[in-house]
């Protein structure tokens, strides 16, 4: 029962595979530096977002990281813009 239970959770919740021409988000190796030097910061307690508070979040801190790397010019995907 639970083995058949465990089937059916793993079917339904897989990641879609992705298809034969599409690839992974690509970043420059000066880009993911930026990524790990800004996360170790953010962990420690001396990320702040601007002149604000401290960043405790990681979703807000690989955002703050990926804007300084495009702002530095480094390879990183453009940001998704929402359609409305």
């Amino acid at each position: 029962m639970y083995r058949l239970h465990r089937q059916k959770h793993r079917l339904l919740h897989q990641r879609p595979k992705r298809e034969k021409g599409m690839s992974k988000k690509k970043y420059s190796e000066k880009a993911q530096d930026k990524i790990a030097t800004v996360m170790r910061e953010g962990y420690a307690g001396k990320l702040h977002s601007g002149k604000g508070p401290i960043v405790t979040s990681p979703e807000q801190m690989k955002a703050i990281a990926l804007s300084e790397a495009r702002e530095r010019g480094y390879k990183v995907p453009s940001v998704k813009k929402k359609g409305r």
